[in-house]
């Protein structure tokens, strides 16, 4: 949403504030969205030439774009956002700003049509969003794209197929460290946030920047972010198969942490991908997360993956009860299961 004060943005990136300016950024560049100073005097002087009616118009269009991106700075253009068709399944409303366009591109047309000047406001126009554009945002060299970092070796040596968990802390953190731009964009690089864990085969419980998550892998990073401390969402990380866990800051209380690459990473003990569980205890996981680690008498089972769509569990029941695998129950996954002896198997979609 753009405050009052981020629709001067509209005009020229120079009146967005500094502090929103991302890692390296010389501008933010999701609330900047601008037609330059000559350009808006050239609108203006369009609108003195319109009639009162299409200049009302006009007014009226522009002033309903603006509440519309005022999003839930006015209580009004919410209630716009959650149920207005089809505004709520739009993302941001800072991207509807070329909607103002429709009025200012015309409104300078109109300043300019028939003045022997013309060419020369249209070059003053380009000129000034090329300065503004100018080194807009940093350049990197191509190993960007290549550089692990120190902490992607770290995790594939230890990991073993386990997740690992940032807490809030860490990962919010959105600004790199460095002397200069280009070392500030390879620290945020080497922190894995959104997607960068993918090449590297490296499996996250706490994703950040992702641009689609599932509403059940969602709800669990939810509920690990809004426990009060690392120490209560500790207990509840080897259920989710978390073996190292990073923080911002060394944590006392979880002992002293194994390596300090980025940020203090933690182990964590007893994280299981899969785990067989018995009848008496089986009830207690439709409580959610939060019961998990009361269950008694639950064992490990070994869990692998032949692909990225297809993964086995082997183990020794001792008597009946429930598997409980701590992915994502995606829609069409299929259970079988080769079973020894008398044994018999139900399914259920809450893996």
């Amino acid at each position: 949403s753009l405050s009052v004060a981020d629709m001067a943005g509209l005009v020229s990136p120079l009146f967005v504030r500094q502090s929103d300016a991302v890692a390296g950024a010389r501008y933010s560049f999701w609330k900047t969205h601008y037609v330059g100073g000559v350009a808006l005097l050239l609108a203006l002087l369009g609108a003195l030439r319109l009639r009162r009616k299409r200049l009302a118009w006009a007014a009226g269009f522009l002033a309903a774009v603006l509440l519309v991106l005022h999003g839930k700075n006015d209580p009004v253009a919410l209630t716009l956002w959650e149920y207005f068709f089809p505004l709520r399944f739009i993302r941001y409303p800072a991207n509807l700003s070329f909607l103002t366009l429709a009025v200012l591109v015309p409104l300078v047309a109109i300043g300019l049509r028939g003045r022997r000047w013309a060419p020369f406001a249209c070059l003053a126009v380009g000129l000034e969003l090329l300065m503004y554009g100018w080194q807009l945002h940093p350049t990197l060299p191509d190993r960007f794209f290549t550089d692990r970092g120190p902490l992607v070796p770290w995790l594939q040596a230890r990991l073993d197929r386990h997740r690992y968990a940032a807490s809030p802390q860490a990962a919010l953190l959105l600004r790199g460290f460095g002397d200069d731009q280009e070392a500030s964009a390879f620290d945020i690089k080497h922190r894995l946030y959104g997607r960068s864990n993918l090449p590297y085969h490296l499996h996250g419980a706490t994703g950040m920047g992702e641009a689609m998550l599932l509403a059940e892998s969602y709800a669990v990073m939810d509920l690990l972010f809004r426990q009060h401390s690392a120490i209560a969402a500790r207990a509840l990380l080897p259920w989710v198969d978390v073996s190292i866990l990073m923080t911002r800051a060394i944590q006392p209380a979880l002992g002293k942490p194994v390596a300090e690459i980025l940020w203090p990473l933690y182990e964590t003990k007893g994280a299981q991908r899969a785990r067989w569980i018995p009848d008496a205890e089986a009830q207690k996981l439709s409580g959610g997360l939060l019961t998990a680690p009361g269950i008694q008498g639950a064992l490990p089972l070994h869990y692998t993956e032949s692909r990225e769509d297809r993964f086995s569990v082997m183990g020794v029941a001792p008597s009946s009860g429930a598997v409980f695998i701590a992915n994502p129950p995606y829609p069409g996954w299929k259970v079988f299961a080769p079973l020894e002896g008398n044994a018999s198997v139900e399914t259920s979609a809450a893996l």
